[in-house]
C-alpha cells in the first residue's frame, strides 16, 4: 500500500533536508529546486569545482548496486538525461534507504555507477 499524498511529499522533504545538511556539513553551498516535480532537489557547488546536481530518492527497501537502481528510477534518470545539461555538469542520484543509509550514484549518460560522493562524505 502506498502512502496518502500528503504523506509521501513529506517523506521526499525529509529526505531532501537530510541531503541538504549533508552537502553543508561537506562545504558546499545549496541551492533548493523548487516546484510541484522538479528535475533534481537540490544544486551545489563548493569553491571552484563544477556544479553538482543532485536528485534524491527514498526506499524502505535495500536497493542492491547501480542495476537494481537503474531498473527501480529508470524513469526519473531517462528524464534527467533527457536534460541539455553543460559537459561539465556533476549528476547524481541520491538513494536514501531506511536499513543503508545513503547510496550515491553518478549519473552519465550511458548509464550509473557507484558515485564518488562517499569519499567525501566519509571524509567529512
Amino acid at each position: 500500500m502506498t502512502g496518502t499524498p500528503q504523506r509521501t511529499f513529506t517523506r521526499a522533504r525529509e529526505v531532501g533536508q537530510m541531503a541538504h545538511t549533508l552537502l553543508s556539513s561537506c562545504g558546499y553551498q545549496v541551492f533548493v529546486c523548487a516546484g510541484v516535480y522538479p528535475p533534481f532537489d537540490l544544486i551545489a557547488w563548493k569553491e571552484r569545482d563544477y556544479p553538482l546536481f543532485v536528485k534524491t530518492k527514498r526506499s524502505r527497501v535495500h536497493i542492491n548496486g547501480p542495476s537494481a537502481v537503474a531498473e527501480r528510477y529508470g524513469e526519473d534518470l531517462s528524464e534527467i538525461r533527457a536534460l541539455k545539461l553543460p559537459l561539465f555538469a556533476n549528476v547524481q542520484l541520491w538513494v536514501w534507504t531506511s536499513p543503508d543509509g545513503w547510496q550515491f550514484y553518478d549519473v552519465m549518460q550511458g548509464g550509473i555507477m557507484p558515485g564518488t560522493m562517499r569519499e567525501e562524505v566519509d571524509n567529512a
